[in-house]
């Protein structure tokens, strides 16, 4: 087959990133070059219509075709884990947008809406990478339990049932927009469904449990859901804690604004949430 005469014409790596997670849980099948820094390209023009299809958004398909278009390296998607997608978010941005993120804020004392431009290098330049000691858990001197963050997959699954609760309460504010006591019912359900799926996350986030006094190592999720619902609430939490905190492991979101009308300054955390990220390029 004859080979393409524009190829040398081609998109080209724009900037090489190292993730958070240092490719710590990935296979050969996950991801290619291991534990080196992987080429990122800026996003081609289908992607930026994609981007605009709320659908092929939320189900994740968008995405799953940008993140392997943008980054070759990463051949699974589905596993590809959650601190390593904040800074890729950055990445790509970086790559398609001459360096800059465009935000809008407006200032909380003198109510002027400030354009400011964020240059994504100076984020990528803040990020933590996951040590050894943030994926363990030592319980009671009892238990050693082993944690890794959430992939694509289960952050895209919280998403969508996020967006479906949301969903549901609005359109019973609309239905009845007087009955506050059913208004609140419909909160408390939904609020107790995604507490279950968080829950589901988190037992599916614990990769194994070490008994201490027998060295037994428990893998089985069956198991591990079990263990999980059945211990004491300081406990949960304390994997709760530490699976969050894995999570935000990257990219430091906290960002200092400053007003340009006044002098107020105030600090925000920015969310790398793709559905709002990616809504608006610069």
């Amino acid at each position: 087959m004859t080979q393409n005469p524009l190829k040398s014409h081609f998109r080209q790596p724009q900037l090489f990133v190292k993730f958070p997670s240092q490719d710590r849980w990935y296979k050969e099948s996950d991801i290619d070059n291991q534990q080196k820094e992987h080429g990122v390209y800026a996003m081609r023009a289908i992607d930026d219509i994609m981007l605009n299809t709320p659908d092929a958004l939320l189900n994740g398909h968008a995405l799953e075709t940008i993140i392997s278009g943008c980054c070759p390296d990463i051949k699974n998607v589905k596993n590809f884990k959650s601190p390593d997608l904040d800074a890729l978010y950055v990445a790509i941005k970086a790559a398609t947008n001459n360096g800059l993120i465009e935000l809008e804020r407006k200032c909380e004392r003198c109510s002027h809406e400030n354009l400011v431009d964020l240059n994504c290098q100076m984020l990528l330049d803040t990020m933590s990478f996951v040590d050894d000691s943030d994926c363990f858990i030592e319980m009671n001197q009892q238990l050693l339990v082993e944690i890794q963050p959430y992939n694509f997959e289960m952050k895209q699954l919280f998403l969508q049932h996020q967006f479906e609760e949301e969903k549901l309460i609005k359109m019973s504010v609309v239905e009845s927009p007087d009955d506050e006591f059913l208004q609140a019912a419909r909160i408390s359900e939904s609020v107790e469904r995604l507490s279950q799926i968080t829950f589901s996350l988190v037992a599916k986030s614990i990769v194994s449990i070490k008994i201490l006094d027998t060295n037994q190592v428990v893998e089985d999720l069956s198991f591990i859901n079990e263990w999980l619902v059945n211990i004491e609430k300081e406990q949960a939490d304390q994997v709760f804690e530490a699976v969050k905190k894995l999570n935000a492991i990257g990219i430091n979101k906290t960002i200092v604004f400053e007003c340009q009308n006044c002098p107020h300054t105030w600090e925000e955390n920015l969310e790398f949430e793709p559905t709002h990220f990616f809504a608006k390029r610069s």
